[in-house]
């Protein structure tokens, strides 16, 4: 009844643009299944700064209104990997999006999957691009902090994965790109420890 309650739920909420629910994650070669919300607080009706932030819109959740024009869409998924995000995103500029905490869904994690199968950095740089094209759009200007903010947290897991694999002057680079300008730097003096110590232990 997936569908059918997600659909009843648009039809009797006029304000809402989409649904998303809860999900399992499943790692397929170790069997592993777990919740991707669970436990965890999160904004039940996201808008476009609160999904920059959280992400916790799985895609084999969503079901959303027909509200974006093909226009806009060709306009964006030629640009990034993550297609899925910037439809969550494209939604959300025309209405919020509600939660369900019933699990629904299943997303398999397994090395044939589009994204799952990428190596771990070439993750962390689909994800900087996505986030750099984003912040150098006029259309998301009333939420560039919080972009970048995900911006530079991801190029420090970038760091830490290029780290882990021995790339460390690749890795450094990385980590100093984070901090952003020299202003910042004594706000991100805590990061820059847990950096620091997973550096190290790399």
């Amino acid at each position: 009844e997936k569908l059918a309650r997600q659909v009843d739920f648009l039809e009797n909420s006029p304000t809402a643009a989409g649904s998303f629910h809860d999900c399992y994650v499943l790692q397929q070669s170790r069997g592993q299944k777990r919740l991707r919300v669970g436990e965890t607080k999160i904004d039940c009706d996201p808008d476009v700064a609160s999904i920059i932030r959280e992400n916790n819109i799985a895609t084999c959740s969503m079901v959303f209104r027909n509200v974006i024009p093909i226009g806009e869409v060709e306009k964006w998924s030629g640009r990034t990997a993550k297609g899925d995000y910037m439809l969550a995103l494209l939604v959300a500029k025309r209405g919020t999006w509600h939660y369900s905490d019933d699990p629904m869904s299943v997303y398999r994690v397994h090395g044939g999957g589009i994204w799952s199968g990428l190596h771990e950095v070439e993750r962390y740089g689909h994800n900087i691009q996505f986030w750099e094209m984003l912040e150098n759009s006029t259309e998301y200007a009333q939420v560039a902090d919080v972009i970048k903010a995900r911006r530079r947290n991801e190029v420090r897991e970038l760091g830490i994965a290029l780290a882990r694999e021995g790339r460390l002057l690749e890795s450094a680079r990385a980590y100093f790109r984070s901090l952003g300008p020299k202003r910042a730097l004594q706000r991100r003096c805590s990061s820059s420890s847990k950096y620091f110590k997973e550096f190290a232990r790399c």
